[in-house]
Order: C-alpha cells, then sequence, then structure tokens
C-alpha cells in the first residue's frame, strides 16, 4: 500500500509534504524525524536508519 498526500508527514525542516519525504532515525542528538532531499543536505544530525520513506 502506498502513501497519499495525506499519509506523508510534513518535513521537520520546510513542512514539504509533496516528493520525497523521509522518516529517519538520527543521532547526534537522537531521535527520529522527517526529512525531505532539499533539508537533508543541511541536516546537522547524522543518519542512522531509514524509518520509511513517503513518495
Amino acid at each position: 500500500m502506498s502513501a497519499t498526500d495525506c499519509d506523508v508527514p510534513p518535513c521537520d525542516g520546510c513542512g514539504l509534504t509533496v516528493g520525497r519525504v523521509r522518516e529517519v532515525e538520527v543521532e547526534n542528538p537522537d531521535g527520529e524525524i522527517t526529512v525531505c532531499d532539499s533539508c537533508e543536505d543541511s541536516l546537522r544530525a547524522t543518519i542512522d536508519a531509514e524509518v520509511r520513506v513517503y513518495v
């Protein structure tokens, strides 16, 4: 089952809900965030694992 636009959480950086948004586990600081491709470049945390991809 694929996610629809309604199912896509907004990017924690810019609020984007279209395109590829990923839910990832990060360290330094630890936690889970959602991030789009554009904001991933400016991410200051290290991605440990990809939890889910919304396309």
